[in-house]
């Protein structure tokens, strides 16, 4: 016997969510963050203000977030009891994960999509079954339907959805909901949309239903770490008692009630983003052969297969020619060839849309 022997084998075989872009991003400071779906604008002196008043009680136990939760519900129609908070919505996934599911059953997975729900999956000791959407990234529902057995416990769906922009439609939405299986709908993005769409009026329709939410994206406020779910009380009681205490800090909690008082701060960070957005989707559709996804995120889909460029040449070229970091989407189960970009700044929008132009001029 070994050490080794006394781990849980998920814990021995299953593979951590990657954080390679990132180690390189802070080890690199000079080239330019375009690929986790970062806010490129800081948080906003009111933020920077509660964290520093926040301080002063950082010997203390964080409250268990009554307020917040009180703030949130309030927004969307619901009370507290329909709100849980988590330590950015990847702590929402593994709780329902540790919820729903038992070592050796299975959730299902539309790919491409957030890699988090696979890594979980697999770091509990539960099957990933991942169905692929189209060549246009619509659902294969009928895949998804027939996928489901008596070991199905829980289904992943991400609207609008990482990395490919779209929102799913209500009525397929609907249609899957109707199965009766726990079904997370991520809507990470949900404020970044054109015109917001969110399941929240079928929490009464749908107990099975949960819904989460971050503001890592929008708010800006990916460092400190705060997530959230909606879904029946019955379920908020269950998902509270996997959940670790305290997983909320005092200085988040102080940011984030800070950062909803600031509309004036939601409001310029959410205009930045949707016009570079629209710009770097102009700008990058006049390329000849370039696929360009629209996109209700923070973020861009390309496909430059069409040129003759795998992801990683893409990748390696914007990285190191054009020190601009972009995200290949090997990992979210995309197809060769496609590449995110995370909008940013004006300035580092033009420089990401510049560099491209150049690199898909020159060819290989």
């Amino acid at each position: 016997m070994t050490i080794l022997d006394y781990v849980v084998p998920w814990a021995r075989e299953g593979e951590a969510y990657s954080e390679g872009h990132l180690e390189y991003a802070w080890q690199h400071p000079e080239v330019l963050r375009m690929m986790s779906n970062e806010n490129p604008l800081a948080p906003s002196d009111a933020v920077k203000e509660a964290i520093t008043a926040a301080v002063e009680m950082g010997n203390r136990y964080p409250d268990p977030g009554d307020r917040l939760r009180e703030k949130l519900a309030e927004m969307n129609g619901l009370t507290r009891h329909n709100v849980l908070l988590g330590n950015g919505s990847t702590e929402i996934i593994d709780i329902l994960l540790r919820t729903f599911a038992e070592p050796g059953q299975e959730v299902i997975i539309p790919v491409p999509t957030f890699s988090m729900y696979e890594r979980r999956a697999r770091c509990n000791g539960i099957v990933p079954v991942l169905i692929p959407m189209t060549h246009e990234f619509d659902l294969d529902t009928s895949s998804i339907l027939g996928a489901v057995n008596e070991e199905t416990k829980f289904i992943f769906l991400c609207s609008p959805n990482n990395p490919t922009g779209r929102h799913i439609p209500i009525p397929i939405i609907r249609k899957i909901l109707d199965l009766g299986l726990p079904t997370l709908i991520d809507e990470a993005y949900y404020e970044l949309g054109r015109k917001p769409r969110t399941c929240v009026p079928l929490l009464d329709e749908f107990p099975n239903l949960i819904i989460s939410r971050t503001f890592s994206k929008a708010y800006g406020l990916a460092g400190l770490r705060v997530g959230y779910a909606f879904a029946s009380p019955l379920l908020i009681e269950c998902m509270d008692k996997v959940k670790l205490p305290w997983n909320v800090s005092i200085l988040t909690f102080a940011a984030v009630l800070a950062q909803l008082g600031d509309i004036a701060d939601l409001k310029q960070k959410l205009e930045l983003i949707v016009a570079g957005r629209e710009y770097i989707q102009a700008e990058l559709s006049t390329i000849p052969g370039l696929k360009v996804y629209p996109s209700e995120g923070n973020f861009l889909l390309i496909d430059g297969s069409g040129l003759g460029f795998s992801s990683n040449d893409i990748y390696e070229a914007m990285r190191d020619q054009y020190k601009i970091q972009l995200r290949p989407m090997q990992a979210h189960h995309g197809r060769d060839g496609l590449v995110r970009i995370t909008v940013a700044t004006e300035e580092e929008n033009r420089a990401c849309v510049e560099g491209l132009k150049q690199l898909f001029s020159n060819g290989q």
